[in-house]
């Protein structure tokens, strides 16, 4: 087990087979090819920090956009999915960084650009989608909340 000083968690242990590949790193982070995606509560599979291997202060809130946009239908190209060894679009887990600020209401998530995971090659990309309904700041205001009956 190696230890990670991490920015939300203070120091945790983590085994290599946990370490998700960015063979491209991400957009404006492309030196950055190591991270974990971590639950922020436990249990939970809608909100999450993209913590970087390498650099401890590097961590991005993620969230699994179909939590929380009824309507969202990213269509990633035929060359993504192959670039990340899966057969197709469904084997993929797609997440989506939020800029969160003091109110909900002035968060954001970048709809624009998801991150694609193929959990078990554990292989991922970030894209940039060609649908003009998606933008870089989505505000948390104008999502179509999914409401989830247990």
């Amino acid at each position: 087990m190696e230890q990670l000083n991490t920015k939300y968690f203070g120091e945790i242990s983590y085994g290599t087979e946990d370490c998700i590949s960015f063979p491209d790193g991400l957009f404006g982070f492309e030196q950055e090819k190591k991270f974990l995606l971590l639950p922020f509560t436990e249990g939970e599979d809608s909100l999450f920090c993209l913590q970087s291997i390498s650099t401890e202060d590097l961590a991005f809130v993620v969230i699994n956009p179909f939590a929380f946009v009824s309507d969202y239908n990213p269509m990633p190209s035929s060359e993504d999915i192959k670039e990340l060894q899966a057969n197709n679009d469904g084997e993929l887990e797609f997440f989506v960084i939020c800029v969160m600020r003091d109110t909900i209401e002035t968060s954001s998530a970048n709809l624009k650009c998801p991150i694609l995971i193929n959990p078990q090659k554990k292989l991922a990309k970030q894209v940039i989608l060609d649908d003009p309904q998606y933008t870089f700041r989505h505000f948390f205001q104008s999502f179509s909340i999914n409401n989830k009956e247990g």
